[in-house]
């Protein structure tokens, strides 16, 4: 079970190539680090696929559900975790959940602002790189004009980054080919006496030739 928060980017990375990692930490007993790698599958909230999933298994919801994630683990893995620290539980928080059950009843209440949906195309329609992320909250930011929240500043926020990432630009390359062809035809048209006038240049000036 995926529960909603501000972030989505496990639901972003698994629509961009389906791999996931789950990792499991030992923090008391001999160290250990045990992960299953596998390829994910999201089941968004109020989908056919969804609801099927979890009226089949019996899965329990609460306001914060958003969506059931499902990995078909294809290799499984562990570790020394030697460096894994030493842990001691107290007690679950409750805070997230009782954020979204406040949630609902104003939603209920009829606040149509404080539907989930609204919540996941401002806050999880993209990740933090800039990838789309629940498709529920891609379609609800278009049908009602919503500006997704701007998550990152600097020369990190998604816009620099994936600029950043993308190596030339269109019009770079472009300018690079239209380059690269004048040069070839200059050089043919006029390439034995640019290589004479070089000739002269360096016996001129005693370089070898």
């Amino acid at each position: 079970m995926d529960i909603t928060g501000s972030g989505n980017e496990t639901i972003s990375h698994i629509y961009e190539n389906g791999r996931i990692t789950v990792l499991f930490n030992a923090f008391e007993g001999p160290p250990r680090i045990l992960r299953l790698f596998g390829r994910g599958r999201v089941l968004e909230h109020n989908t056919p696929e969804y609801k099927d999933f979890v009226k089949k298994h019996d899965v329990e919801t609460i306001p914060g559900s958003r969506s059931v994630v499902l990995v078909d683990v294809h290799q499984v893995g562990t570790s020394c975790g030697y460096s894994v620290p030493f842990y001691d539980f107290k007690s679950f928080r409750s805070t997230l959940n009782e954020v979204f059950e406040r949630k609902e009843k104003r939603y209920l209440a009829g606040k149509d602002e404080e539907s989930m949906p609204r919540y996941w195309a401002l806050k999880n329609s993209w990740s933090v790189d800039g990838l789309p992320g629940m498709k529920v909250g891609q379609e609800t930011m278009k049908k009602e004009s919503i500006v997704p929240l701007k998550k990152m500043v600097g020369a990190a926020a998604p816009g620099a980054y994936l600029k950043q990432n993308n190596g030339f630009s269109l019009v770079q390359l472009v300018a690079a080919i239209v380059l690269s062809a004048l040069l070839s035809v200059f050089l043919t048209l006029h390439g034995a006496g640019v290589a004479h006038t070089l000739r002269h240049f360096f016996q001129a000036t005693g370089w070898p030739t």
